[in-house]
């Protein structure tokens, strides 16, 4: 007899919802007497999104809307997930983010709400997003319970965005050159982990990225926190980079970040909340760029970590 496996497709669609909600009338005046909103000003758009292999994921033309057709989920325990990231270009006005979803979960007259967990990474309620940053995110949801027939779950999420006003104006968002959807996917894992521990996430970072580029090439010559030339890892940016955290194992994405959170001296650095040097005390990184290279025998990973500047 032939055996027949019930899959499932999940399609997500994700929207920014963007108003004016929270403005007040004290914004930054320029020297002009007559204050009043700039509703032009405030720009929030999802900027890349990147889904896992298997699945497919859109950007819409106005930037504020992602459809994302998932991977077919079989076995209970799989899971599919969509990142993305979102950038503040308001120069004016902070973002105030908050994050909702609803699911379509009544198929033939069966209500499968039970058969799935969602989690999200960043964007917690009222999370504060300041003009000129990009911010990354990620939404999993968990096949937790054996289908009987094929269906499709529309996903609903929400990003409510209200602006929120400066004291002083925005400037200088970065450029950002996003890695490869390994890279990113890195990326998003580790601030999920940060988030679900009570830190904040890290910001993505154009400069940091290429830094770890480097990195990634040297370390596949000498594998080793100090540069092929005997320089420290450091000098390959040493204004922005002040942590670095390595791996060279054929492993999960996922079982790299266990290796290094278990480990006392990159857990300090991956789970940066403060740094204690020479008796002196350093606010936590927030800046962040992983380059992955896979070979046959090795999966060479380099993170560095450091601060915005530009903030």
């Amino acid at each position: 007899m032939r055996r027949y496996t019930s899959i499932i497709i999940i399609v997500l669609v994700i929207l920014i919802s963007v108003g004016f909600a929270s403005v007040t009338t004290s914004l930054i005046a320029n020297g002009v007497s007559n204050v009043t909103t700039n509703p032009d000003d405030f720009q929030v758009y999802f900027s890349y999104v990147y889904s896992e292999s298997g699945g497919t994921a859109e950007i819409s033309s106005d930037k504020h809307n992602i459809t994302y057709n998932s991977k077919k989920l079989t076995t209970v325990g799989e899971t599919t997930s969509l990142s993305f990231v979102v950038t503040n270009d308001s120069s004016q006005y902070d973002a105030d983010v908050s994050i909702t979803y609803t699911i379509e979960d009544v198929v033939n007259n069966k209500d499968y709400s039970s058969y799935f967990t969602v989690t999200r990474s960043s964007f917690v309620n009222h999370e504060s997003m300041p003009a000129k940053t990009h911010t990354g995110g990620i939404i999993t949801i968990r096949l937790d319970k054996a289908i009987l027939e094929d269906i499709s779950l529309t996903f609903n999420v929400t990003l409510d965005v209200r602006a929120v006003e400066r004291t002083e104006e925005g400037s200088g968002l970065p450029d950002i050159t996003y890695g490869s959807e390994e890279e990113m996917m890195l990326y998003s894992i580790i601030n999920d982990y940060r988030i679900n521990h009570g830190l904040k996430p890290y910001y993505w970072d154009g400069d940091l990225y290429t830094a770890a580029q480097t990195r990634n090439l040297e370390i596949q010559e000498s594998y080793s926190n100090t540069r092929p030339n005997g320089e420290p890892y450091y000098t390959a940016n040493d204004v922005k980079i002040y942590g670095e955290t390595l791996s060279k194992e054929l492993m999960s994405l996922d079982e790299v970040l266990t290796a290094w959170v278990t480990n006392e001296n990159t857990y300090s650095i991956v789970m940066s909340d403060t740094v204690e040097e020479n008796g002196e005390s350093y606010p936590p990184f927030s800046a962040i760029g992983c380059s992955i290279t896979n070979t046959e025998t090795n999966k060479y990973i380099s993170c560095e970590y450091g601060y915005r500047v530009d903030l």
